[in-house]
């Protein structure tokens, strides 16, 4: 009766984060809380778990969302006890005869008066409309009519959100705009400059109802807009090709940088601290000295230290076939990057072969040069995004990235950049794969900007690499055709 307003609200300590103990995710506004073992789930994890009860119950009344925790006190015969690593915690169910779970709004108190005017409006104008292709925020206003289908007729958003949304485009755009995902979905993949409005169309393309050949270009950069943000708000991923920097990425400038930058901060350490003098004292009670020097890792002990001199830093490496860490030196990582990594195995009748090791360094180089000692590079590096109204991470550039309006108390998720170093395959390995991150879930939507490759050792990537440099381009993910995967 009383809505959101009369739930429980929960206190946060400052700089405290609360994660869904199901999906594990940063827990905004509306959650669900256990009285008895504290097992909290955000409201996605509680809508799927009434869901579920819904589609698996005969009962005419609606049964209560109850905890999911298998070792909830509540649960008849279950001793009390943490949840084992082996669970899979996005499976988790409601537990039969567990405790019901009960609601609590999680956010300050000044947000909630906020809630309570909102509340009130929404009661005095009623349910909000449908979303239109109109209300896209990223089109000028009334440069949604303009934007028409293969046969004239003027675009709609249910036609741009359906499965076989590409029908509905151009058929100029049809192919180069979309990657096979599954069998039966695809992935929605412009190049940058069909976002900007820079893009060659074809001298045959004839896309019906279009204006004047001059304006071509902006209405096929409206389309593509339209079109993102229609995706985006399915929650799906998008491959934007060809966004890339201006300056040079590869590793041997990045190491020259990370030394220089260490070269510095030692000598800065080495010199004698002058304790008098009036300017000294003024300087040393300023906010750049009053916060300590960060550590050259950038805080993470897990990517970068320092070997003894002969040598030279080492770095934290992943084997993603197996996810297991081993320290190697930073020569030793780098020009298996560029030349190949290759260990011997043995398969099941005994013959020895060779096999390319897919190793990955995280936060390399740390989060902390980047932004703070290599502003060449971070800018370039924001230059680069696409769609900066939703990617970039400064707020007066994207007034439609909601983490970067939330303010320090609120706890906001890191916006980095945080960078990482991998070896990869043209082609995927049997059993394997090519991937060397885990299917997961971010705690918001992130954006990966792929800034270097080098083909190695790999023929194939030595061909398609030889290639682009004939045409005075670039290998750049999604340039190939679609695949076409047999299921």
């Amino acid at each position: 009766s009383g809505g959101v307003i009369s739930v429980p609200r929960k206190g946060l300590q400052p700089e405290e984060r609360l994660l869904c103990d199901r999906c594990a995710t940063q827990v905004v506004g509306l959650m669900a809380h256990c009285d008895q073992c504290g097992w909290d789930c955000c409201s996605t994890c509680a809508a799927e778990l009434r869901k579920h009860i819904q589609q698996n119950t005969t009962a005419a009344a609606a049964l209560p969302v109850t905890c999911c925790n298998p070792g909830c006190p509540s649960v008849a015969g279950k001793p009390s006890h943490a949840v084992s690593e082996h669970i899979a915690r996005g499976g988790l169910l409601s537990q039969r005869g567990a405790t019901e779970l009960s609601a609590e709004v999680l956010m300050p108190r000044d947000l909630v008066k906020k809630l309570e005017q909102l509340q009130q409006l929404a009661q005095d104008y009623g349910a909000p409309r449908g979303l239109e292709l109109s209300d896209c925020p990223l089109l000028p206003v009334g440069a949604a009519a303009d934007l028409l289908g293969p046969n004239g007729a003027p675009l709609t958003l249910a036609q741009l959100q359906a499965a076989n949304w590409w029908t509905y485009l151009p058929q100029h755009l049809q192919d180069p705009w979309r990657r096979r995902v599954t069998s039966s979905s695809w992935m929605f993949t412009p190049h940058i400059r069909d976002l900007t409005g820079a893009a060659d169309i074809p001298q045959d393309a004839q896309p019906a109802g279009w204006g004047p050949k001059p304006q071509w270009q902006q209405q096929q950069a409206h389309l593509a807009l339209a079109l993102y943000w229609a995706r985006w708000q399915l929650g799906e991923p998008i491959v934007v090709r060809g966004a890339t920097g201006r300056l040079k990425w590869d590793p041997a400038t990045l190491r020259r940088a990370v030394r220089d930058i260490k070269a510095e901060r030692a000598s800065r350490k080495q010199k004698p601290q002058n304790s008098s003098g009036r300017g000294k004292q003024k300087k040393a009670s300023g906010r750049g000295a009053a916060s300590p020097e960060p550590d050259v890792s950038g805080g993470d002990s897990n990517s970068s230290h320092e070997g003894s001199d002969d040598e030279g830093p080492r770095v934290r490496v992943m084997d993603c076939q197996d996810f297991s860490l081993t320290d190697i030196t930073e020569h030793e990582f780098f020009v298996g990057y560029k030349h190949g990594y290759c260990v011997e195995r043995r398969d099941a009748s005994g013959v020895v072969y060779s096999e390319p090791k897919m190793l990955k360094v995280r936060d390399w180089p740390p989060r902390s040069h980047i932004k703070e000692n290599m502003a060449r590079h971070y800018v370039d590096f924001l230059a680069a995004l696409p769609v900066r109204e939703y990617t970039d991470p400064r707020l007066e550039h994207s007034l439609l990235n909601l983490a970067s309006a939330l303010r320090e108390a609120d706890t906001p998720t890191d916006l980095g950049p945080k960078c990482y170093v991998a070896y990869g395959r043209v082609a995927e390995a049997q059993g394997e794969g090519d991937s060397v991150t885990k299917l997961h879930v971010d705690m918001a939507d992130a954006v990966n900007l792929l800034l270097h490759t080098e083909p190695g050792a790999d023929a194939h990537a030595q061909a398609a690499a030889a290639e682009a440099a004939a045409r005075n381009g670039a290998v750049r993910c999604g340039d190939a055709p679609a695949n076409q995967p047999s299921y």
